[in-house]
């Protein structure tokens, strides 16, 4: 079995400067049982980080995953969560489910003058409104 994967190697140079290199290692067995790797070099790290977007572009249609790059995503529709999650957090910020709640009390004690219909969506209240009685 072989394991690939990728590896950042420094050297310096007799005058100090480090440079980092960006390979491509693969491990294996032999059949005795001694660990051995190859090793392929893709060159500077500083000089070739623009460049590799080409090789795996290349790649990825060997990849069981399927990877996508953000040139290539478009969205068709657009969900307006924005509205939803901002009113969501304004109803639980001033406490709109106690206060309804508290209508809805003052309501049954005061032989039920008003009707209250609510609205549930996955077990939470949606909204909830009152309907004066008809006479």
């Amino acid at each position: 079995m072989c394991q690939t994967f990728v590896r950042i190697s420094e050297t310096k140079t007799k005058y100090g400067k480090t440079y980092q290199y960006l390979k491509l290692v693969s491990g294996y067995r032999y059949k005795t049982g001694k660990v051995r790797q190859k090793v392929i070099s893709l060159g500077r790290v500083d000089l070739i980080k623009g460049k590799l977007d080409k090789l795996i572009k290349q790649l990825r249609k060997y990849s069981l995953s399927k990877f996508a790059l953000p040139n290539e995503v478009k969205a068709d529709t657009i969900s307006m969560w924005g509205p939803v999650l901002l009113a969501r957090a304004l109803w639980e910020k001033i406490g709109m489910d106690n206060i309804l709640d508290r209508l809805k009390e003052e309501g049954k004690r005061t032989g039920g003058q008003n009707k209250y219909q609510e609205i549930k969506l996955d077990g939470r209240r949606v909204f909830m409104f009152f309907c004066p009685d008809k006479k």
